[in-house]
Order: structure tokens, then sequence, then C-alpha cells
């Protein structure tokens, strides 16, 4: 078991009088106040790895041994941004608060249940499914504790860094100075909680800007080519709130404030489309639309296979740290480009109007056909989890040759041959395995991973009680042993079950493919939607009698 040490920050002076009492409604926030929480939440945002430092020196945390080796395992798997408090995990945070408490029914409350918190587990190739008594003794102490035989609930790991650092900041300190006030939110008796909602507010603005940075003049960094439509973003003014309650702490000692012993009612991770807008509806309130405008939070970061056993690849490699609607478009499996930073390629930072652009065709600079395999990730005794991975071919070194010399020594911004020869060059440095083509059946990867509850809103399956699509063709009859149990192309129909939401503008019932459709063309009508639907969820299982309408200068200071 984890033990934590207690988080205590010398300040000069607290104001005892206006400390915070948990289970009471915090005080309503100054723009002032607003303003200066948003830059130190910012400085976090930019300096993940420096922060997690500060934090480590500081002794928060778990004791120094144990997170000395658990960074030591991450980074040898290139997957130490799983704990990292970036911008995904501030947005992560909020939606976890805001899930109801399985006896209370209250939600956004700055806590979070820690079964499972701090477990990174999934180092070792040996401990998906231990042989024997000496392997399993082995998984239990270096992954600190034996893998579930089945992964079938989600939890709050990799949250704890992104608490801790905010409970930092709620305590008066700034990562920048590395200085306390002296006074901070809690002693002026602002809650934790509208801290946690704040927080994620700020994150999603803060990676509107960074989108709408590299969508200036067409074509720019998030735009295929000259012809591509504008994709900035203008976000409507969130009708953010303060008053919300924190949690009464009951996990006891050596444990930080915000562990609770509730537990809450997380969604099922390998639900389909008609699941996953049930868990919506029953527990947020919210339609067909709204659960998918939500779901398009997942454009931030990537999933970790440390941390949760799915591939540590990216929903949307075009967005990782911008807020764009790319989430539908990959969805959709309508992207038709690789997408890569072409920095390597421009010897220097990319800018708009480059004759390399960062989307990828083919050899001539086309759209590339792709498809979903679904791919058992092998993590589990049951070969589990599934996630869904765009594939397609990759690219001819002779046709590559013929495109040069029909174009003069040149290729097209969006031609696969550039990267091709970087990629012969350069093999370990490349973003894609497999990229050369080299067989007629060759296919790679494209960074893009989708889970079932992304995929379930397009496509019609349904997942058996392990977690494995079911109910299309090629997922019949799928062996559980041997190389042919490790992927299956997708062949399932499009969704068009009924959205509920009436009739679209071409006279024909909306459906929960269409709504996805929709999102992917409109990246606008998606923001706006997202933004009332985001205000929403920071109230979920809160007393909204308590709420205050909090100032919205931080919204425009920049």
């Amino acid at each position: 078991m984890w033990r934590f040490q207690v988080l205590v920050l010398a300040l000069v002076a607290t104001l005892c009088q206006a400390d915070y009492v948990p289970g009471t409604p915090g005080a309503e926030w100054s723009a002032e106040e607003m303003i200066t929480i948003k830059s130190r939440i910012n400085w976090v945002i930019d300096n993940p790895e420096a922060t997690l430092s500060t934090m480590i020196e500081l002794g928060s945390g778990p004791d120094k041994g144990t997170v000395d080796k658990i960074l030591e395992k991450l980074n040898k798997r290139n997957d130490i941004d799983g704990i990292l408090p970036t911008a995904a995990k501030f947005v992560r945070l909020t939606f976890h608060d805001c899930l109801k408490e399985t006896e209370t029914g209250v939600g956004c409350n700055g806590c979070f249940n820690f079964k499972g918190v701090g477990d990174v587990w999934y180092m070792h190739i040996h401990c998906p499914n231990p042989k024997d008594e000496k392997t399993a003794r082995f998984c239990n102490k270096h992954e600190f504790g034996l893998r579930p035989l089945v992964q079938n609930e989600t939890d709050n790991n990799n949250l704890l860094w992104t608490g801790l650092a905010l409970e930092h900041i709620y305590r008066g300190y700034d990562f920048d100075t590395k200085a306390a006030d002296v006074d901070s939110l809690f002693s002026r008796g602002k809650s934790r909680a509208d801290l946690w909602a704040f927080a994620g507010l700020v994150a999603v603005h803060k990676t509107i800007q960074n989108n709408n940075r590299k969508c200036q003049e067409a074509p720019c960094l998030l735009q295929v080519d000259e012809t591509s439509p504008n994709c900035m973003l203008e976000p409507k003014t969130p009708a953010f709130k303060t008053g919300r309650a924190d949690c009464v702490p009951s996990c006891g000692d050596g444990y930080p404030a915000f562990c609770t012993a509730e537990h809450e009612n997380h969604p099922d991770p390998h639900g389909n489309g008609q699941k996953t807008a049930q868990f919506f509806a029953s527990d947020f309130g919210l339609n067909v639309q709204e659960a998918i405008a939500l779901l398009g939070a997942h454009t931030l970061g990537r999933t970790h296979v440390t941390t949760s056993m799915w591939a540590s690849i990216p929903w949307t490699p075009q967005g990782k740290e911008d807020f764009n609607n790319f989430y539908y478009i990959n969805g959709l499996n309508e992207t038709g480009y690789r997408y890569a930073d072409p920095s390597v390629l421009l010897n220097g930072q990319p800018q708009c109007n480059d004759q390399i652009s960062a989307f990828t065709g083919d050899e001539e600079g086309n759209p590339v056909p792709t498809r979903f395999k679904v791919v058992a990730e092998k993590q589990t005794a049951n070969r589990g989890p599934w996630d869904w991975q765009v594939v397609s071919t990759g690219c001819w070194a002779n046709k590559c040759a013929d495109v040069k010399n029909a174009n003069n020594g040149f290729y097209p911004k969006t031609s696969c041959c550039h990267w091709l020869e970087f990629c012969q060059a350069n093999p370990k440095d490349c973003p894609w395995e497999n990229f050369e083509n080299k067989r007629r059946n060759n296919w790679i990867r494209w960074n893009i991973n989708m889970l079932n509850v992304d995929t379930g809103f397009v496509y019609d399956f349904q997942t058996d009680s392990q977690g494995r699509p079911t109910g299309c063709p090629n997922f019949e009859n799928w062996p559980t042993e041997g190389w042919r149990a490790n992927y299956r192309d997708n062949d399932c129909p499009i969704n068009n079950n009924p959205s509920g939401l009436g009739i679209d503008k071409d006279g024909n019932e909306r459906t929960f493919s269409g709504e996805v459709k929709f999102f992917a063309e409109n990246s606008q009508a998606w923001i706006d939607i997202f933004t009332t639907t985001y205000d929403k969820m920071m109230e979920n299982g809160v007393d909204g009698s308590a709420l205050t309408l909090a100032p919205t200068d931080w919204f425009y200071d920049n």
C-alpha cells in the first residue's frame, strides 16, 4: 500500500478565522483572484516536468523511494506524461471529480476515491498472466500489485500528481517563483472543488488558444493545404460559478485532503455508443449530442499503457495539446492524411505556408484510404483491453522516384515521400513503424487510438463481458490464441440508431453517427455546444442554490 506524506506549506501567515471548512459552500472569487490562479495553472501546464520535480523536492506524494522507482520505469517506457500535470489531466480531473458518488449522489466536490491511484502497473511482459508463483511474486512487487484478470472498470489512476499540483496552488504556492503567499484560496474560504472546476476551464481555454495559433493563414499547421477551411475557434464565455462544497476527507492520516473513501459511478470503459449514452443521460442528465460533445475533450492527451493498459497513443495526434474537432474527424475514419510535426524535415520550427505540410498523404500527396483495426493489447489474461487504431498502407519508394522525376526534383507538400527519405535514414525517429511499403499487404498504424466508447457512436457493435467488441462479421469466432487473436479489421455497420433529437436539416431522423459527423464538419458548433455542456457537467451533483456566477475577466485577460 502506498502511504502519502502530508502536504505542508510554510506560509508566512494565515487568516485562520476564514479557513475553508469542508462540507460547506466555498466563498466567492474576485476577478483578481481568478486572473492570478489562471496564471499559476497555466505555468504548470507549460512546465509539467518542472512542477513534478518541485513537488518531489517538497516531499509531496508517496515516499521518495517509491517515486524514484516509478519514474525510472515510466521513463524507460517513454510514458512519463502518464503522471504529469498536463492540460489533458486538468480536464480529466474535472470530469472525474464530477462523477457522482454511488451512495450520496454528490459530484464536483473536490475529492476522488484512491482505489488504483498510484498503482502504476503494466511494466513487465511476464505480468499480464503470471504462469507460476515465482512470477506472481515478481509482478506483485514490481508492478505494485497483480493485474486484474479482466480490465473491466476505470479509476482515478494517474490523477494523483495533478491533484497534488492543484493542492499546492490551493494552499498559496506559486510554482514559478517557488514561493507561498501570505494567504491562500484555502485561508480565504474558497473550496477546492471550485479550484478544480476552474482548472479544467483554464486548460480548455489555453488549448483553444494553442489551436488558434496553428490556424492563421492557410495552409497552417492544422490545415492540409490552401483549400482547407478556417480552423479558428471562437469560444463562448463559460458560465463558471463558485460555491461548490468539498467532501469531508475520509481516508485517514497519511493521505491528501482530497482523498475520499466514497466510491464514484464510473462509465463502462468498454461500453458501446448506446451504453455510453445511457450513462451520460442517467448520471449527468445529458442528451446524445451533449454526451458526444463532451467526449470531444479526448482530443487532448493520450491513453497510457502503464496506467490504463490501453496503448500509449493519442486520440488525435493533430491535437494532443490543441483543442479542436479532429477527434470527430478521426473517429469517422475520414482523416485521409497522416499527421506529424514536420520540424525535423524543415530543420526548424514549422510555420504557415511551409514547403512540407504536417499532413501526409500518398506519394502524390492525395488522401490515403484508411480503415480501423481492432487491436488486442494483450495486457491481461484475456488478452485485453481492445482498442481501435487507424491503419493504411505505407509509402512506396519506386513511386516516390517517379513523382520526383515528374516534378523537377520536388515532392508535393503533402507527399509521403518527404517522410520516406527521412525514415529510411532515421528509422528510430520515424513517426510511424514500417512506413516504407516492402510488400503488398503492408499496413502501418497512424498513431490514432480510439476506445469502444469513442467508436461506439460511429459504428454499431456490441461488447461481451470481457470488453471485446462483438456483433460484426469480422468479430465473430475471434480466436483467443495465436497471432490471429491480435487484431481484426472493422467491418461494423454505421451506427444509425436514432439519437432522439428529432429531424436533421435534410428531413432525416438524427442518428448517433450523424451527431459525430455534424461536429466533424462544424467545429464552431461543436465548441459552442461543448461549452454549455461543460458548464452543465461542472454542476453535476451540486447544490445549485449555493452557486454564484463568477467574474469573467479571466477569460479575456491574456
